[in-house]
Parts: C-alpha cells; sequence; structure tokens
C-alpha cells in the first residue's frame, strides 16, 4: 500500500496493491486487487480480483460498497 490511508481498513484481505491517498481505505477482506489513484474503490469493502485505475475511479457511495468481481474500471470517477 503506498500513499496516505491506503488500505487502512485491511483485516485480513491480501494479494491487494492500492497506490493513492485513500485508495482502497474501505477495503476489508477483498483479495486479489489493484487500485491506482486518489480515492480509487475508496468505499470497496470485501470486492476481490478487480483493476481500478483513476481518480475516484470505483470509489462507491458509502463505506460498505461491495465492487464486485472482476470488475475493471479506469478514468476519473469510472463506475
Amino acid at each position: 500500500f503506498m500513499g496516505h490511508a491506503a488500505g487502512m481498513g485491511v483485516t485480513s484481505g491480501g494479494a491487494n496493491t492500492f497506490i493513492g491517498t485513500q485508495s482502497g481505505v474501505g477495503t476489508t477482506t477483498g483479495t486479489n486487487n489493484v487500485f491506482v489513484g486518489e480515492n480509487s474503490a475508496q468505499y470497496n469493502s470485501t470486492g476481490f480480483s478487480n483493476v481500478v485505475i483513476g481518480s475516484g475511479a470505483g470509489r462507491g457511495p458509502n463505506t460498505g460498497y461491495v465492487l464486485g468481481t472482476n470488475s475493471v474500471l479506469i478514468g476519473t470517477n469510472a463506475g
């Protein structure tokens, strides 16, 4: 994890790469994710095997949001 609060909520999720301020901050047990960009997949909780690239991409509406499985989101605020 690289960036302020990136991956801060991970409890047992593994094999994740989060780069950017608050990237994946809400992820708890999600695995095999790649999140790149400020606030990318910020509220994802348990989604796995996702690739999210872009500021705010895959952010979700609130805490507990599940991004899904095998999703690919590219671009600012995508998804």
